[in-house]
């Protein structure tokens, strides 16, 4: 189905979107407007197309010379031949201070006395996107461990809108199941699509970590808004075989540990955090 939506009267006619996206708070250009006619403009005919929404600062460049009126903010018409009228309507902006819906209501005249029928876009504005992430994560060591809670939400996200989700470790190698991000096998990862395609790959995302770090992780949207950084602390499981091992070689031989050192050997894992020492 076209994205576009036409209405035609006499030898004008008019064109839309089906439907508009917009990020809360940002001057977001409307594409699709255009105003066409079947044939030859008549000599010193001129068009009017009117422009209307209930709640959004609707905004146009007058630098190709057309004429502009209306109840502005959330009213513009614009005036004058079809080549500056067109040029009016590549500008248009529209910034919302909230979240949720409107419509864009556009209509088309001529000095001919040619009405065209009003055009509705339904307008979804998108809140701020969010990150969902636990306190903390905790990886084994040269382990490629899975990656629990991250996730990106948004309140009332707009139909085609996209996310970009950037994560960075100093010392760990993401590993990520979908072969369109990028970075994979490396300490930054760049994960992209709509909302369901990034939280389906975060879900599938794991850490080998090079040891205690932070995840850093930020997200953008296709409509200008963003969040983050967010620093994820990582603690590193060290499995007792390499700890006993590690022990064994600082003192020397296997039998010079300690008791404590030894029982800890049989333990299933041993949890090392940033600026502690296992060995007493």
């Amino acid at each position: 189905m076209s994205d576009i939506q036409t209405g035609s009267g006499g030898d004008i006619t008019v064109s839309a979107p089906m439907s508009v996206g917009l990020g809360v708070g940002q001057n977001n250009l409307v594409m699709g407007l255009h105003l066409s006619i079947s044939g030859k403009a008549a000599k010193g005919e001129t068009f009017q197309v009117i422009v209307m929404n209930s709640s959004g600062n609707i905004n146009v460049s007058d630098a190709g010379g057309v004429q502009i009126s209306g109840a502005r903010p959330t009213c513009i018409t614009l005036t004058g031949t079809l080549m500056q009228v067109n040029a009016a309507l590549a500008t248009l902006t529209d910034q919302e201070s909230g979240s949720g819906t409107d419509t864009l209501t556009t209509v088309a005249s001529d000095s001919l006395g040619d009405n065209t029928p009003t055009l509705d876009s339904p307008i979804t504005i998108a809140g701020m996107p969010s990150i969902r992430a636990p306190a903390s994560e905790t990886v084994t060591a040269g382990v490629a461990t899975p990656l629990a809670g991250l996730a990106v939400t948004e309140t009332d996200h707009a139909a085609r809108e996209t996310f970009t989700v950037t994560l960075t470790d100093a010392s760990g190698v993401f590993a990520e199941a979908d072969a369109g991000s990028k970075g994979s096998g490396t300490n930054s990862l760049t994960i992209h699509g709509d909302l369901a395609t990034v939280d389906r790959d975060l879900k599938a995302l794991s850490l080998a970590a090079g040891g205690a770090d932070t995840i850093v992780e930020r997200v953008t949207d296709s409509l200008g808004n963003a969040a983050g950084p967010l620093s994820i602390p990582v603690a590193v499981l060290v499995p007792a075989a390499r700890f006993t091992q590690a022990a064994a070689g600082f003192a020397g031989s296997a039998p010079a540990l300690s008791a404590p050192i030894r029982e800890a050997a049989f333990t299933p894992h041993l949890l090392l955090a940033v600026g502690h020492s296992a060995i007493a």
